[in-house]
């Protein structure tokens, strides 16, 4: 299957591949482990954290639409909620136009704590974006931002897994 351009993964250099995806597993070994302490300080999961991030930019969703963003089945988001609602992060409402919907918001602290690990994450990533000079910190940026839309126009053709990828190899095969 090719991508979006045309260009089929395995038309990357191999060499270039590797490094990308090497250089990838680094940044996220390095750079992960320091939000993790924050997150996991305030006893939040990566899922959770998507979770309160989506609700902090959308506002008042519904259940399912939570699901569909995360890519997750229903049941999966009603246990992540059930957590940070006992956290006092979210709220739980029915829908008054629709009884047999729920939806959800963050809490006063719910957003507070969103603001917190953000600004934490901004200033940490700050620190380290200072050490480099400015035009390597533009050009991350750029090849970061295209990265996010490569991914996101993967995720609109409906496959957005690792496993997806390793599918369409052995259909080629």
């Amino acid at each position: 299957m090719e991508s979006r351009e045309g260009i089929h993964p395995t038309a990357l250099d191999p060499a270039l591949l590797e490094r990308a995806a090497y250089a990838y597993s680094r940044a996220m070994t390095v750079l992960d482990p320091v939000r993790l302490e924050d997150w996991d300080a305030r006893g939040v999961t990566l899922g959770q954290l998507r979770l309160l991030y989506i609700l902090f930019a959308e506002g008042n969703v519904p259940v399912g639409y939570l699901a569909e963003r995360m890519g997750v089945r229903p049941s999966t988001v009603t246990g992540m909620m059930n957590r940070l609602s006992r956290q006092r992060l979210i709220r739980r409402r029915t829908d008054p136009r629709d009884r047999r919907v729920v939806r959800v918001e963050l809490t006063p602290a719910g957003r507070e704590a969103v603001c917190e690990l953000s600004t934490a994450a901004t200033n940490y990533l700050g620190e380290l974006l200072a050490r480099l000079p400015q035009p390597t910190v533009e050009r991350l940026v750029e090849g970061l931002e295209a990265l996010v839309d490569a991914a996101r126009a993967r995720q609109q053709e409906g496959r957005s897994t690792p496993r997806d990828a390793d599918t369409d190899r052995l259909s080629e095969g």
